[in-house]
């Protein structure tokens, strides 16, 4: 099976960085119209790409590949709920952990958005409690550190843990 790599636009895209491999940053930001080629504004904000080491050749190149992996498409069934996971078989719904309290995206009659909030406010629950020293450690103290914090998902739910000293 081909992948993206096996690609003309891969490969184009391996012999162009052999080319600016050898160029330093330094001699392309002076270079004034490349820098306004590798600048744009989006949604208010300001993207400034000229400090990398590419071109505006470089910008063309990653646009081609992007077309020839079908990168919108692919987008676009991320967006639609579609399991594009194949490794799992589900659905890598990741809009709906930016989606705000109240938006329903569903999959399979589930509503995706209220999953992750359910598990956000348990979080934030666990957090006031920790800050305000109710939660109590295993010497009956308040936790005055936290050493580390982890979520993780299954299949059917999420859980958060928490190292705590």
């Amino acid at each position: 099976m081909a992948t993206i790599a096996d690609s003309d636009e891969w490969k184009a895209l391996e012999a162009h960085k052999a080319e600016v491999s050898a160029l330093h940053l330094r001699d392309l930001m002076g270079d004034a119209a490349r820098s306004a080629a590798l600048q744009t504004k989006a949604d208010g904000f300001f993207l400034d790409y000229s400090r990398q080491n590419a071109t505006a050749a470089t910008k063309e190149l990653l646009l081609a590949l992007a077309r020839a992996a079908d990168l919108e498409g692919k987008k676009a069934s991320m967006f639609a709920g579609s399991k594009i996971n194949s490794t799992e078989n589900r659905a890598a719904f990741h809009c709906a952990l930016r989606a705000p309290k109240g938006t329903v995206m569903e999959i399979d009659g589930v509503d995706q958005v209220a999953e992750v909030h359910k598990v956000l406010d348990a979080i934030e629950s666990f957090s006031a409690r920790v800050r305000s020293g109710e939660w109590l450690g295993c010497t009956g103290k308040p936790l005055t550190q936290v050493r580390g914090f982890f979520s993780f998902c299954n299949r059917k739910n999420c859980s958060f843990l928490v190292y705590l000293f």
